[in-house]
């Protein structure tokens, strides 16, 4: 078996005291080296080529020692140029001026390529006059990966939630310091977390939560760096849990219904948003009818599904049962099924209507002003038969979701005036707000 050996590259900044860089540069024996000089400095390039019995090489001249972006720039171009070709590239900046210096190294950086500093005693002009050893400096990116923290924030504020996690598993993975290693962990539950909201799937959401939050409480530097880091986004997930803690009262799905089409707007999702605010447009409806006490309590809370009681129903005036009659809901006359397990979304209107006829008191009087508010919106919403998620085959576009979006918010009002309060405790947190 033949086994190929990498080429090496050497890059290194050249100042007035090089003999870290000819001692470097004799240690590795690169296959080409790339010298980044200023005017000043140029002179040097010769004897480290003749010290070192360089063969290839090049020269990337600076005409500013001072500016930091051509530093950096060039040796970013250079690096690429040479990473295309096929080497693996080591930096030194010892030499050179600190602007030099630290353009290599964010280009270093940026490449993910080793990179070496070396130093040794110094006489009284400050010269280099012996030269001690190279340090190969650890990338600092990659050992508190910075960058896998970055992206993870990122794609959560994007909520990108498989993504982010992927990135702070990443960055689990990479870390050895054990607070750094603490933080990744924290952060992969609470992605998953608010993975799992955003999915609906609110099976013990509250109690994970705050599963998460006593963690960060009780652990003395996760509570520190949250504080000090994310104030918002810790007091946010606060707030989240005192809105999951109301959340077995049925009301509190529709500010999350809600603020889940936001995101999907958020996201440019907008077929998608617009399902959701056609389903909270259907549950707004059946909140309003579960008031009235006909929606049998035991399967809304145990199996959350809204299905009226015909007892129930039957119980109103001999005139509302007329006219209940003529809305021909499915199942009304099977006289062996005691429930109405599934009506349409303008037959829950239309029987939210029939029920409120009286307008004896506020219930009534509020459902027949949904009622009329649904008639008024209706139109725009039915533009969901359209979606290829629907009916059709066009997609939405942003002015139809976010016009949709608007109504559905003044619609809930009705039944739920302080929505907008609610919606803002349930909000996701961002790193962003920070």
């Amino acid at each position: 078996m033949v086994i190929i050996m990498a080429r090496l590259a050497f890059i290194g900044t050249v100042g007035d005291s090089n003999q870290p860089l000819v001692e470097h540069i004799n240690e590795i024996n690169p296959d080409s080296v790339s010298f980044i000089y200023t005017k000043r400095t140029g002179n040097y390039v010769p004897e480290i080529i003749e010290k070192c019995n360089i063969k290839n090489y090049s020269c990337i001249f600076l005409d500013n020692h001072q500016d930091i972006d051509e530093a950096f720039s060039k040796s970013l171009k250079e690096i690429n140029n040479l990473l295309k070709e096929g080497y693996d590239v080591v930096g030194n900046f010892t030499p050179g001026t600190k602007t030099m210096s630290a353009g290599l190294a964010m280009a270093c950086i940026e490449k993910n390529c080793e990179y070496r500093y070396g130093y040794g005693e110094r006489d009284e002009k400050g010269q280099s006059t012996s030269f001690k050893e190279n340090i190969s400096q650890e990338n600092p990116y990659e050992k508190r990966a910075i960058n896998e923290f970055k992206r993870a924030r990122n794609f959560f504020d994007k909520y990108q939630f498989p993504a982010s996690l992927e990135n702070f598993t990443i960055a689990s993975s990479k870390l050895e310091d054990s607070h750094l290693k603490q933080r990744a962990e924290i952060f992969i539950k609470i992605v998953s977390f608010y993975d799992t909201w955003d999915k609906f799937n609110d099976e013990s959401l509250a109690l994970s939560l705050r599963n998460i939050l006593s963690e960060i409480k009780y652990n003395s530097s996760l509570h520190d760096y949250f504080i000090d880091e994310f104030p918002n986004f810790y007091k946010q997930m606060k707030n989240n849990l005192f809105f999951l803690n109301k959340k077995d009262n049925s009301m509190y799905y529709l500010p999350d219904l809600l603020n889940n089409a936001q995101r999907r707007i958020s996201e440019g999702k907008y077929d998608d948003a617009v399902a959701r605010l056609y389903r909270a447009l259907e549950l707004i409806g059946q909140l309003q009818l579960s008031k009235f006490r006909i929606v049998d309590e035991e399967t809304l809370n145990n199996e959350k599904i809204f299905q009226i009681d015909k007892n129930k129903l039957k119980k109103f005036p001999k005139n509302i049962i007329a006219e209940i009659d003529n809305l021909n809901l499915r199942g009304w006359k099977n006289q062996n099924e005691p429930y109405l397990k599934s009506i349409d979304l303008t037959k829950n209107y239309k029987l939210l209507n029939v029920i409120s006829h009286q307008k004896r008191n506020e219930l009534e009087e509020s459902s027949q002003e949904l009622y009329k508010f649904y008639n008024r919106i209706n139109s725009h919403v039915k533009i969901r038969n359209k979606s290829i998620l629907a009916h059709g085959l066009k997609p939405l576009s942003k002015k139809d979701a976010e016009k949709i979006y608007k109504l559905l918010l003044k619609h809930a009002k009705i039944i739920c005036p302080n929505i907008e309060k609610e919606m803002e405790i349930a909000e996701f947190p961002l790193f962003s707000e920070e």
